[in-house]
């Protein structure tokens, strides 16, 4: 893979200086994209934080199962069950920050059509 972007680097001085100047320019376009439209940038950061939130979440529950499963591989009920442990994430929904725009940390999952 970085043998072909290598490969694809123009040789001529002519064209790497066109390039610089096309890659400077996108860069300086991207470092200033808060400073020109404010208001989608501040979306963006409230998508981000939701985000965030909800990957910890996950991590949280994964962590959990993965605890529980371990825990209970040598000791399952008759019927195969093992009881859910919220630990980690009882304390995850309890020290979340709250969702700016909302009020309060969105665990849920979307609605399915039925």
């Amino acid at each position: 893979m970085i043998g072909a972007v290598i490969y694809m680097m123009p040789s001529d001085t002519k064209r790497q200086t066109e390039l610089i100047h096309s890659a400077s320019d996108a860069l300086v376009w991207g470092l200033t994209y808060c400073e020109r439209e404010p208001a989608t940038c501040d979306q963006a950061k409230a998508t981000w934080q939701q985000v965030m939130i909800k990957a910890k979440f996950g991590a949280a529950l994964a962590s959990d199962l993965a605890g529980k499963w371990s825990e209970s591989r040598g000791a399952r009920p008759a019927n195969g069950e093992v009881a859910p442990d919220n630990g980690a994430m009882a304390r995850l929904i309890d020290t979340s920050q709250s969702d700016p725009q909302h009020g309060t940390a969105d665990f849920s999952l979307p609605a399915t059509r039925g």
